[in-house]
């Protein structure tokens, strides 16, 4: 484990990702960039390709592996194997939100959904307070480095909802918005590095991230250890998101999306309970009756 005066050995598989080539061009571009610098050739969502490099895609089959074979150990392979059906199938991206913020942004499809760290460098939003700031600069940096400004949070969902902690109203995203630039990792990436010692100068594990066609797998290595015999879709729900007291006791598997998206990227709305105050339920009540109308055919809002 790294720490802030050992630095580890790098791993081959660091080299490795260091790097792309350019298709195009043949121009050798940092791996971070999306864009060839050389010719502008879109080299593709630059977290995926982290996700999916053949060095984390192979340690992420080790630990499938490993928890399937645990897993028949048991005498839960038919449980094991359904969980992975259901996640392959039925599982989604889901972003929480406060009540207002969805309703405007439901409402007006030329707003696109921003993250933390371009509200503030817009100046749309203040900076948290110093600890919570440098907190979630310092994690996003460990795990995307300079595009860390593209990433938006959300959960992998099997139901639709997400953490109350981070806003009642779970906009749950379509998968054809987000299926070609999402990766997903282990856990919330804060409690990602600091479960794995991982500061400064640590370097990421390898075979807890995953993207769209995989996360199936990512699911079922994480969630083996929680099967029992008889579970179905009802506990695998309950355990693939856990609500907390709060958001340093959530569980999720995280979900990075690239780059913004608007109204129309959101297939459907739930909430996690009404309003605590007034504005509160009137901000869920026009949305549930702003995305009825938007469901209805021959409606425009």
């Amino acid at each position: 484990m790294g720490s802030l005066h050992s630095k580890p050995a790098k791993s081959p598989a660091c080299a490795a990702d260091s790097t792309v080539t350019c298709p195009n061009c043949g121009a050798n571009v940092v791996a971070l960039v999306r864009n060839c610098p050389t010719c502008q050739k879109d080299l593709g969502f630059p977290n995926v390709r982290f996700a999916m490099s053949p060095a984390e895609i192979k340690a992420l089959s080790r630990r499938f592996d490993a928890a399937r074979i645990t897993a028949s150990a048991r005498g839960l392979q038919s449980e094991f194997d359904s969980l992975v059906s259901e996640v392959a199938s039925n599982s989604h991206v889901v972003v929480a939100v406060p009540p207002l913020f969805a309703r405007t942004f439901l409402s007006d499809p030329r707003m696109i959904y921003n993250n933390y760290e371009n509200l503030v460098e817009s100046g749309s939003r203040q900076p948290s307070h110093m600890q919570s700031d440098g907190d979630r600069k310092s994690t996003g940096g460990r795990l995307f480095g300079s595009f860390a400004h593209e990433i938006r949070y959300g959960v992998l969902s099997l139901d639709g909802t997400s953490l109350p902690n981070y806003g009642l109203a779970f906009l749950k995203l379509r998968d054809v918005a987000v299926e070609q630039r999402v990766s997903f990792l282990h856990e919330n990436s804060y409690l990602f590095l600091e479960s794995h010692g991982i500061t400064v100068q640590g370097y990421l594990p390898q075979g807890y991230r995953s993207g769209w066609q995989n996360r199936d797998m990512l699911a079922a290595a994480k969630l083996e250890p929680m099967l029992a015999a008889g579970s179905s879709v009802t506990n695998w729900t309950r355990q693939v998101v856990v609500q907390g007291a709060n958001r340093s006791e959530d569980k999720c598997i995280e979900a990075h999306v690239f780059g913004g998206f608007n109204a129309l990227a959101v297939e459907s709305v739930a909430f996690a309970r009404p309003g605590a105050s007034r504005a509160e339920k009137n901000d869920i009540a026009c949305i549930k009756e702003w995305m009825t109308k938007r469901s209805t055919p021959g409606v425009t809002t």
